[in-house]
C-alpha cells in the first residue's frame, strides 16, 4: 500500500482548489508582497479594491466570514486579522459600481487578476504576524 505523505494533501488541496494560472498568480504576488511593509499592503489594498466590484467585495468577505466561523480550528489570533481585513474592504453602494450582477459574471470577477490580488492582500493581512513566505496551510502554493 503506498505512503501518504503530507504534501500529497496539500498537493489534492490546491489540485481541487485552484488551477494553474491561479497558483501562477498568487506566487506572483507573494513574489511582489510578501516580505511588503503593512502600510505598502493597506496602501495596495485601498488601490486594487477600486478596481474590484463590490459583488467581488461581498464575496470576498463572505469568505472570510465563513473562515472565521471555523473557530475551533481558527486560532483567535486569526479570527482578529480577519476582522481587521474586513474593515479594510470598502464597499460603496452609492457608485455605479453597486449594480447587481449576474451569477455568471461574479465567477468571472471572482477570478480576474484584480480580485485575486485584492484576496491575497487580505490573506497576507490576516497571517501577518506569521509573515507569509509562499507558504499556506499546507505548503507552499507551488503545486508539488
Amino acid at each position: 500500500m503506498a505512503e501518504i505523505k503530507a504534501n500529497d494533501f496539500g498537493s489534492m488541496f490546491y489540485n481541487i482548489m485552484y488551477d494553474d494560472s491561479m497558483v501562477d498568480q498568487f506566487d506572483e504576488f507573494s513574489e511582489k508582497y510578501g516580505n511588503a511593509s503593512d502600510a505598502e499592503l493597506y496602501t495596495e489594498i485601498e488601490k486594487v479594491q477600486a478596481e474590484v466590484s463590490n459583488e467581488v467585495k461581498k464575496k470576498h468577505i463572505e469568505n472570510l466570514e465563513l473562515i472565521a466561523k471555523m473557530d475551533s480550528i481558527v486560532p483567535t489570533e486569526t479570527i482578529r486579522g480577519i476582522q481587521e481585513a474586513k474593515r479594510l474592504v470598502k464597499i460603496d453602494e452609492t457608485s455605479s459600481n453597486a449594480k447587481k450582477i449576474s451569477d455568471r459574471e461574479l465567477r468571472r470577477q471572482y477570478v480576474s487578476p484584480t480580485s485575486l490580488l485584492l484576496w491575497f492582500l487580505l490573506l497576507t493581512v490576516i497571517w501577518r504576524g506569521r509573515r507569509y513566505y509562499r507558504r499556506t496551510l499546507f505548503g507552499p502554493f507551488r503545486r508539488f
